[in-house]
């Protein structure tokens, strides 16, 4: 793994207990992050987010009273007039896979469990440089294409009402 200078990225941490806030500011100074911001909800980090601009946002995603799906969802919509392609690490203590999915689903980028370490902050922070996902936007779904991998058997025929153009999107996606 690479190692990056990560003190010209900005970071947006939005988390209702302003101990655990202390705690992730601290670790994110410790990796070398100058320009931290914090909310304590949803809609104030949406305030937030109209202000300034960031590169990240880790949330919790039990916030209150604007629950950290409908923050990332109002976020992702684009039109809270900041910009909904910011990648969100969801950090906490709820990870089952149901949740995982269901937080996958909404839009997250990447999810740590609590308790949390500067290790785990650092290295998705890293996957979302190195690889970072395509901006998916589709009837139902707004966010980072829920695909980690490509999956070159997807094209095979019969798997897409429109074979032809869906093999050729795959072909695409394969070749970039």
């Amino acid at each position: 793994m690479k190692n990056y200078d990560l003190s010209k990225i900005g970071v947006l941490v939005v988390e209702n207990n302003r101990y655990f806030v202390r705690i992730l500011t601290a670790l994110l100074e410790g990796l070398g992050i100058e320009q931290i911001h914090a909310a304590t909800s949803g809609e104030e980090a949406l305030k937030v987010l109209r202000r300034v601009e960031v590169d990240l946002i880790l949330t919790e995603w039990n916030l209150q009273p604007m629950h950290g799906r409908d923050f990332i969802a109002k976020l992702r919509t684009g039109k809270e007039d900041c910009d909904p392609t910011t990648p969100v690490i969801v950090v906490t203590g709820q990870t089952d896979a149901k949740s995982i999915e269901t937080m996958r689903d909404a839009g997250a980028n990447e999810v740590i469990a609590k308790p949390v370490s500067a290790k785990a902050i650092y290295e998705r922070m890293v996957a979302n440089i190195e690889k970072p996902r395509e901006f998916v936007r589709t009837g139902q779904y707004v966010g980072p294409d829920r695909r980690r991998k490509i999956d070159v058997h997807h094209a095979e025929a019969g798997r897409r009402q429109n074979d032809d153009e869906a093999a050729e999107g795959d072909q695409r996606a394969i070749n970039e």
